[in-house]
């Protein structure tokens, strides 16, 4: 027994113990878990490993650079120290001729592919550009730039003979390969909503080089049209023109040569091609005549390379410039643009008279160094761009908008602000819209133009001019077509009326929908006449927005046209059943039939009666006839099972023909039923009484009660049989 115990208590002690070091166990995890939610964590910043600021001091390799007069090739080791350090100019050149052979245009972080063209993803840099441009994570190991250059040698080879100088006159027959490498647009850069921002758009397509957009024509609204024309020209090709080299024995670019005489006593011709003698393009606006141009028009040129020369209509005829901060003429000669074009602004604004021209052109020449140029050290480059990429920009010539000139000339009140922007007018935009696209106004261009190199001249033996022209041909530019759109108006008919379709005959008076109704325009709601068929009625109630048909929604009347909305509207018809009323007369006397007299009082049939329409019942007097009189009791209707309900002063069409009896009873007079007192006649019958004699009346005899007595007894026999037979059956079973 007492090992027993001691088992027990020792079982015990060990499960005590168990749960002890359990609950410690946890007690434990628990305080650490505690205390490590207590400290503090470091902030996701100190996790996360910090980059190390891009480090620019270091050394870059600059690879290719020509030197000794285009003789060779140099490679050069700079040193930097912080980011915004400029890259800096190549290893100078040297020699007014020959470091022509070799014009330098950019540096690149990939070598050249092709005379001045890189390979797809390598970027131009301008000396004026940083280290922290051209190396955005710092100077990395072995870093290198290379020189880009524009060879007039062909394989890029060196000069190595005064033969070779030659081929410096053949400059400008060098670019005929890639002068030509042009693009010019209309407004590909701006959305259809960028281009007219007063209208809302609704479709755009392009068909090739066509690019149509169609508006919602929107009433007086300004239809300002903004429009944009871009030159994209060769990089090589443009980076020349824009280093417009100097090097010539008459220290002049050798591209515009002659402008300085030109500018002078001489003169730009307007002529085209050869014949024009200098360095031009030619920027050609053709603008559709049923725009309204106006009379004073705002425009803006961009360009690094580029600037303004003159503005002439399709004859070449000279139009007046104008400034644009306060309309004073500049006049329409060659110093027209001399006050607007500055070293500093690619930018040039400037109005024009236009005097009705519909088809303009902007001629510009090259910029030359020391005069209009604009230096790289002054340009600002674009977002994302180097300075380079930005000389590179296209070309651009554009109309200002009213926004920019209400900005430009804030004195101006919006009616002049109007008359000073393409648009087009309330009436053309109209008149288009009701072409439903099908008629638009267009807008294309051109650029053309020709380039002279002229280095000046040589003397061997005998003088070699060293000049070259070739020409730029013309570009055409993608085709805009700009139209306008109507609404759609929408009919549609539905039975207001569950289990009941409509009828060809209501359907038939659906209007047509319609197209083309303009911004403002008033739509009419027609109403309709009841239309009826075989078994009723159908009613217009009310022209409804599709939402639902609730009185909230309901229309009537005309409705506004708002651009850009299609007008959707639901015509309700309800049916109404029509049924016929029959009328009967009857009689309710047996075996008497309604007389004439009677049967011409009953109602002629109704036919066609409205559903739920009240009949009112005609009572009728009484009808006197031969024997007695006839009297009008009651209409009566027929209930589910046949029988007469009978119907008071009225009845109600409910969903059926409604069928009415009228029920008559005839009196007879009461003359007619009184009989007259019988005598009786005592010489027939042989009776001597008098008639003062009282007669007693004896009951005849008729046999009645004899029968009557017989059948009781039969029944009392019977039942003393039966109770004998009951009897003596209990007796004989006792036995």
């Amino acid at each position: 027994m007492m090992k027993k115990i001691l088992t027990l208590l020792l079982s015990s002690i060990l499960i005590f113990s168990s749960v002890l070091i359990a609950s410690a166990t946890e007690e434990t995890t628990a305080n650490d878990s505690a205390e490590a939610s207590t400290e503090v964590m470091p902030k996701a910043a100190e996790l996360r490993e910090t980059a190390p600021a891009p480090d620019y001091r270091g050394k870059v390799t600059f690879v290719g650079q020509w030197v000794g007069e285009s003789s060779n090739k140099k490679d050069t080791e700079r040193s930097f120290t912080s980011a915004s350090d400029k890259l800096g100019a190549p290893e100078a050149n040297g020699g007014l001729l020959r470091g022509l052979a070799k014009t330098f245009l950019a540096w690149s972080d990939q070598p050249a592919v092709d005379n001045g063209h890189l390979a797809p993803g390598a970027r131009y840099f301008s000396p004026e550009d940083t280290i922290a441009t051209a190396f955005p994570n710092g100077i990395p190991a072995d870093a290198k730039l290379y020189g880009v250059y524009f060879s007039l040698l062909e394989n890029d080879a060196p000069i190595k003979s005064n033969f070779d100088i030659i081929s410096l006159g053949s400059i400008a027959s060098k670019f005929k390969n890639i002068i030509n490498n042009n693009e010019a647009s209309i407004d590909n850069s701006l959305s259809a909503e960028d281009i007219r921002p007063n209208t809302e758009n609704e479709t755009e397509t392009k068909d090739g080089k066509t690019r149509t957009m169609l508006d919602f024509y929107k009433k007086n609204a300004d239809n300002e049209v903004i429009l944009s024309a871009e030159f994209q020209m060769d990089p090589a090709v443009a980076l020349v023109v824009y280093r417009n080299p100097v090097g010539s024995n008459a220290l002049r670019p050798i591209l515009s040569r002659d402008y300085n005489t030109r500018k002078g006593d001489g003169e730009f011709s307007t002529t085209d091609g050869k014949s024009a003698g200098y360095t031009y393009v030619d920027l050609n606006v053709n603008l559709d005549e049923g725009l309204s141009i106006p009379e004073k028009l705002y425009l803006e040129f961009s360009g690094y390379s580029w600037r303004p020369l003159y503005v002439m209509d399709e004859n070449k005829n000279l139009l007046e410039i104008l400034d644009p901060s306060n309309d004073a003429s500049l006049g329409n000669d060659k110093n027209s643009f001399n006050s607007l074009v500055n070293d500093k602004n690619h930018n040039v604004a400037f109005g024009v008279k236009t005097n009705g021209a519909s088809k303009i052109t902007v001629r510009v020449i090259v910029r030359e160094p020391s005069v209009d140029q604009i230096k790289e050290a002054n340009i600002l480059a674009g977002e994302g761009k180097t300075i380079t990429e930005t000389i590179l920009s296209n070309m651009t010539l554009r109309a200002l908008s009213k926004e920019e000139l209400g900005k430009l000339r804030p004195e101006l009140k919006d009616d002049e602000l109007k008359s000073r922007i393409i648009r087009v007018s309330d009436e053309k935009a109209r008149e288009l819209a009701q072409t439903n696209g099908e008629k638009t106004l267009s807008v294309d261009g051109t650029v053309k133009g020709h380039m002279f190199a002229d280095a000046g001249s040589v003397t061997y033996i005998f003088t070699l001019q060293l000049k070259s022209d070739t020409a730029i041909k013309e570009v055409a530019s993608n085709v805009l077509r700009l139209g306008y759109l109507g609404n759609n108006v929408a009919y549609t008919f539905v039975s207001g009326t569950d289990g009941k379709e409509l009828p060809e005959d209501v359907i038939s008076k659906k209007p047509e929908d319609v197209t083309n109704v303009l911004d403002g325009d008033k739509v009419p709601l027609p109403t309709y006449d009841e239309v009826k068929v075989a078994d009723g009625v159908w009613t217009f109630d009310s022209w409804y927005t599709p939402d639902n048909a609730t009185s909230a929604n309901a229309v009537s009347g005309e409705l506004s046209v708002e651009a850009g909305k299609d007008i959707s509207v639901v015509g309700v018809w309800n049916f109404k059943a029509h049924y016929d009323v029959n009328y009967d007369f009857i009689s309710d006397t047996k075996d008497k039939e309604l007389p004439d007299e009677v049967k011409a009082l009953k109602p002629e049939n109704k036919t066609f009666e409205p559903d739920g329409k009240i009949i009112d019942l005609k009572s009728f007097s009484d009808v006197k006839v031969d024997g007695g009189i006839w009297k009008f009791v009651s209409w009566y209707t027929a209930d589910e099972n046949g029988g007469r309900v009978a119907a008071k002063d009225s009845a109600t069409i409910s969903g059926t023909t409604l069928n009415l009896t009228g029920a008559w009873v005839f009196e007879a007079d009461k003359k007619a039923e009184e009989k007259p007192e019988q005598k009786p006649d005592n010489k027939n019958d042989g009776n001597t009484n008098d008639g003062n004699t009282k007669i007693e009346k004896k009951a005849v005899n008729t046999g009645d009660d004899n029968a009557s007595t017989l059948s009781l007894m039969m029944e009392i026999a019977l039942s003393a049989a039966i109770l004998l037979f009951a009897i003596s059956k209990k007796h004989f079973a006792k036995q």
